[in-house]
């Protein structure tokens, strides 16, 4: 649209230019403010939202406009050259198949008419003493402006070609998500749910010692567990991944000090049950701007994986740090297993997902920190594992500082 306006608003200054040229022809002069009026009547038109009527109009009052110019000056100005835009015009801007070939048909015969009216009859109105430069321009103008309708048209391409891709690559990546939700589906919740089915089979058969009745109800317990987890983190990892893709990260600012506590109240039993204690050294307030739900299910998550990888009897411990003005970078430290540097790597590649038990056996899906991986770098920060075997881990996430 804006391109039409801009050609509008060029024709309408040619035409004023030209009437003041050829002004010592008086019809002339009337003839170049008629095609003024004519532009910028298209002009309005497009600025009022009525491209197509715009490009109807144009095209209707151009042709009539160069009969007449043509008949009344003869070929002596080129006028007829115009007819050339015209045929262009509707065989771009015409959407309708059989309509548009009628009209350049249409065109066509007008051309023809007018240089077989030229050839025989002469003209009624006196010629502009500028007569030779007007023809020189007339024969150029058109090939100019065929040229820039032709080059709108190659940009007009080329963006609807970056949407296409734009599309394809939203489509491709929802296509991967569906995929990805389906294997884990498949893969990590089915076969904890199968193990729990067998298991209840076996209870209600009543064909176990009393003994193995204990144990039996722990597996349950754990691969009940797994289930729940994986099903938690799915619904996080899908809920992140929706709000990514239409934008709607809900970045605000958060303090991480009550947020960190709830956490250590939220895991409170299972740590209670290893003799782990937990270890607050993050100031009140210490302040970020994050989505809250993303990182209070980061937190969740490393912490449950210190837990986890904590032998009996140890420290979790939460601290922060300053990098620079920017930068709160957040430090969860355990003093457990640690992890071998060939697995590192692995971890935050769901195509490579690792799972290990923990100290106590404890199950996992090897989703977690892929998930929070995802989140942190939704919230424009970055997360990195620093471990040694034998000597615990420490899992460092950076998020922006808020400006107060």
């Amino acid at each position: 649209m804006k391109s039409h306006n801009q050609m509008c608003l060029i024709c309408a200054i040619i035409g004023l230019i030209h009437s003041y040229i050829g002004r010592d022809s008086f019809p002339y002069l009337v003839n170049m403010l008629i095609l003024t009026v004519i532009f910028l009547t298209g002009f309005l038109l497009i600025y009022y939202q009525q491209m197509k009527w715009s490009v109807y109009f144009i095209s209707l009052t151009m042709t009539l406009w160069i009969i007449e110019t043509s008949i009344g000056f003869g070929a002596e100005l080129g006028e007829q050259n115009y007819l050339i835009i015209t045929i262009v015009s509707i065989a771009i801007y015409y959407s309708s198949g059989n309509y548009r070939y009628i009209r350049i048909a249409a065109v066509i015969g007008v051309f023809v008419f007018i240089k077989l009216y030229q050839k025989y009859h002469s003209p009624f109105f006196p010629l502009p003493a500028a007569a030779d430069y007007i023809y020189a321009f007339n024969i150029c103008m058109p090939y100019i402006i065929v040229c820039m309708i032709c080059l709108n048209m190659v940009k007009k391409a080329q963006r609807s070609q970056q949407l296409v891709e734009k599309q394809k690559a939203v489509l491709l990546d929802a296509i991967q998500f569906k995929d990805q939700v389906f294997s884990i589906i498949g893969h990590d919740m089915r076969s904890p749910l199968i193990s729990t089915k067998n298991m209840l089979q076996l209870l209600e058969e009543d064909i176990l010692p009393a003994d193995d009745r204990k144990t039996f109800f722990k597996q349950l317990h754990s691969s009940i567990d797994v289930s729940v987890t994986t099903l938690e983190n799915l619904l996080h990892w899908a809920s992140g991944k929706q709000s990514v893709q239409h934008k709607e990260t809900n970045a605000e600012e958060i303090n991480l000090f009550p947020m960190i506590e709830q956490v250590m109240i939220f895991y409170q039993y299972p740590a209670q049950h290893k003799k782990i204690s937990f270890i607050n050294e993050v100031p009140d307030p210490t302040h970020v701007i994050a989505d809250a739900e993303q990182i209070a299910f980061v937190i969740r998550n490393l912490t449950s994986n210190a837990i986890k990888f904590s032998y009996i009897g140890q420290q979790i411990i939460f601290q922060v740090e300053n990098p620079d003005a920017d930068t709160v970078l957040i430090r969860i430290k355990d003093s457990g297993t640690g992890i071998e540097p060939d697995v590192l790597p692995m971890l935050f590649d769901l195509g490579k997902r690792y799972s290990a038990n923990g100290t106590t056996d404890e199950k996992g899906t090897g989703l977690g920190l892929i998930f929070c991986k995802e989140f942190i770098e939704n919230n424009n920060g970055n997360i990195w594992i620093e471990s040694e075997p034998g000597h615990g881990t420490t899992i460092k996430f950076s998020l922006r500082k808020t400006t107060n």
